[in-house]
């Protein structure tokens, strides 16, 4: 270690210098005015002041003591046990004292202590250079991430004739695992899906990924993908899923869907809820009320005791089926109280009667809801009306 060794007596730096050289030290030393005109600073890795030197040395130590640019330069002042100058020298950086009259024990110990601290404020540097590292390289791969699950996701101005169409996720984290899939089935037969994924972030937007891309291979004609057949009834979808994302029991992910299929032409919607929050019909007139459903969430049970009862609903000119996440209803207020149902029911009583203002309705509700309250898990929404 290079120890600096700054004084105006030369009989003291002569004293300390030659303690210091005798266990391996290597040294420099030089006057308070000498070190004050100095401009480099980098080869000393330990400061050891006379405190005679007072404020002329406090000065000195101010200029170049303390920090050097990520590294700490340990500074160790020599002074009476009951001089003043104490909270000088401290104000100043100094960070430890020995007497003022020179005794080797102390010395070496104190300066080892100084190596130690030295070699600790490295080690953690070293440390965090490597998070900061790590956490730009996390920050790309969920950047990354968040891409290829939003390039999974329908057009946000998706349109199929005869119907109007509205969505929206909001994640609590950078991914989510909630998610839409719009897949037309014919020109006149529109397939949808409202998926959540149980737990949110990383681990839940892999799975939901996987079940993103399995409905998305359905529209590619270069890959057969699932079974128009299945496609076109909900309940043999949901059976079908049931068996292909079996529920993780090691770290218990599994998910919960609407999924259905309504034709333009009708109005007819075939549907099945998959543990999902009920969907809600708005009338012509503003009215609201839940639907049937009833079905295991995919993937807790086998396909032998699973239940997905298909349901049935006809929707008129002028009506909507909303589909929501229990992110949504569930969302808290800062007296600990949930939207529900009700105060979901309540935002599309008093919207417009078309997709984007009834989503822009829950959006709206949601936020005034939550007031300061960070949101505490994925929610989505989906509107068709007709």
């Amino acid at each position: 270690m290079h120890v600096l060794i700054v004084s105006d007596d030369e009989n003291w730096i002569e004293d300390f210098d030659a303690l210091l050289t005798h266990h391996g030290y290597r040294t420099t030393a030089m006057s308070v005015q000498d070190m004050t005109g100095q401009d480099d600073r980098h080869r000393w890795q330990t400061l050891v002041f006379d405190g005679n030197t007072g404020s002329p040395g406090q000065i000195a130590l101010r200029r170049h003591g303390g920090w050097r640019g990520d590294a700490k330069i340990p500074a160790v002042v020599s002074i009476a046990l009951d001089s003043q100058q104490r909270q000088g020298w401290l104000e100043a950086g100094a960070d430890a004292f020995l007497p003022h009259v020179i005794d080797a024990p102390s010395v070496l110990v104190t300066l080892a202590r100084c190596q130690e601290m030295v070699t600790l404020y490295q080690q953690s540097e070293a440390t965090t250079q490597r998070l900061r590292i790590l956490r730009s390289q996390l920050q790309e791969n969920l950047y990354s991430a968040s891409l290829v699950q939003r390039d999974l996701l329908p057009d946000p101005q998706f349109s199929f004739p005869g119907l109007s169409i509205a969505w929206f996720i909001e994640s609590c984290e950078d991914l989510g695992g909630d998610l839409v899939s719009l897949l037309p089935l014919d020109e006149h037969r529109l397939a949808f899906a409202v998926i959540d994924v149980a737990g949110h972030g990383a681990k839940a937007a892999i799975l939901g990924v996987q079940i993103s891309r399995r409905f998305r291979s359905s529209a590619s004609p270069w890959d057969s993908g699932i079974n128009p057949d299945i496609l076109s009834v909900p309940q043999r979808l949901a059976e079908l899923f049931n068996h292909e994302f079996p529920m993780d029991y090691r770290s218990l992910q599994f998910f919960t869907m609407c999924y259905g299929v309504i034709d333009a032409r009708t109005g007819i919607c075939q549907y099945v809820g998959c543990g999902h929050p009920a969907p809600l019909l708005v009338g012509q007139q503003g009215s609201v009320r839940e639907l049937p459903s009833l079905g295991h969430p995919i993937g807790i049970l086998p396909h032998t005791t699973a239940v997905f009862q298909q349901q049935e609903v006809q929707l008129q000119p002028g009506e909507s089926l909303v589909f929501y996440s229990d992110g949504l209803s569930e969302a808290l207020n800062a007296q600990g109280d949930i939207l529900d149902v009700e105060g979901i029911s309540a935002a599309l009583r008093t919207a417009s009667p078309d997709a984007r203002s009834q989503i822009a309705a829950l959006q709206e509700a949601a936020r005034t809801w939550r007031e300061c309250n960070a949101v505490s898990d994925d929610s989505t929404a989906l509107v068709i009306s007709r």
